[in-house]
């Protein structure tokens, strides 16, 4: 993961050192979907596969959001999402370990990214492809029941680029996709649990300006979780996923 966000990381230290540590909370909104961002017309909240396929993408996620006010010197953004299956034994099943190495059966196919200029363009697009980050998938979630992961991202332009955000518009702020393709020398029968069902929430969203000005803290929405395979039944979705107010210092820490 590290290596993954080599490219890029001195402009998000230098943005981010000049980030409030602090946060309010906000009436603004923010949003998860399938497909694209919420305002697509593709976009889904529960999507279902077969799991037959190892070749292109088994699905995308989209982070977006609509800031509470006009942020006049908007530079960035920091999420968490946490996941939950139900995979059997109390842990993730192999297809879901994206947090392991290329020698595991899934390891590494997901792909974090804030470039959405090849998307539809259903919502603003403030990175315009000029974004420096990343993300992190951390398993067992942290506050959450095996099995579980928590995905963190932070994504950011040069403090030379900040440029204001408006209410009433919806904007790309993240996206994570899952390939379906296997690390070398793996057969779908040797990776279980694509079939397992999912519950995906976007627990907290921060937005950022430079210091002294304070993060705005994101934490409801119309569409703040998405389910694959229909979700996880008799685990509350997302009940279960409990949302935590985090710093933009405690995020970017993990990139350290």
């Amino acid at each position: 993961m590290k290596r993954m966000l080599a490219l890029g990381f001195a402009t998000l230290v230098m943005a981010s050192r000049a980030f409030a540590q602090g946060g309010v909370t906000s009436p603004g909104t923010m949003n998860l979907a399938w497909n694209d961002c919420w305002l697509g017309v593709t976009e889904a909240m529960n999507l279902n596969s077969a799991c037959t396929s190892t070749t292109g993408i088994a699905a995308a996620a989209y982070g977006s959001f609509d800031p509470p006010s006009v942020l006049p010197q908007f530079v960035g953004m920091s999420a968490v999402v946490d996941l939950q299956t139900t995979s059997p034994g109390g842990t993730l099943s192999p297809w879901w370990r994206f947090d392991l190495a290329r020698n595991s059966c899934h390891g590494q196919r997901l792909v974090h990214s804030a470039d959405f200029i090849a998307d539809p363009g259903s919502c603003a697009d403030f990175f315009g492809g000029q974004a420096s980050g990343g993300g992190n998938f951390q398993t067992p979630g942290p506050f959450l029941l095996s099995p579980s992961a928590r995905i963190r991202e932070i994504w950011a332009v040069a403090l030379s680029s900040a440029a204001p955000v408006n209410p009433g518009t919806e904007y790309y702020a993240f996206k994570f996709v899952l390939l379906n393709s296997l690390n070398d020398g793996y057969t779908l029968d040797q990776c279980p649990g694509c079939l397992d069902a999912a519950c995906i929430v976007l627990g907290q969203m921060n937005l950022a300006q430079p210091a002294p000005t304070p993060d705005v803290i994101l934490s409801s929405g119309a569409q703040t979780f998405i389910t694959w395979q229909g979700g996880t039944g008799s685990h509350a979705c997302p009940g279960a996923l409990p949302a935590r107010r985090t710093s933009w210092g405690a995020i970017k820490s993990i990139y350290r």
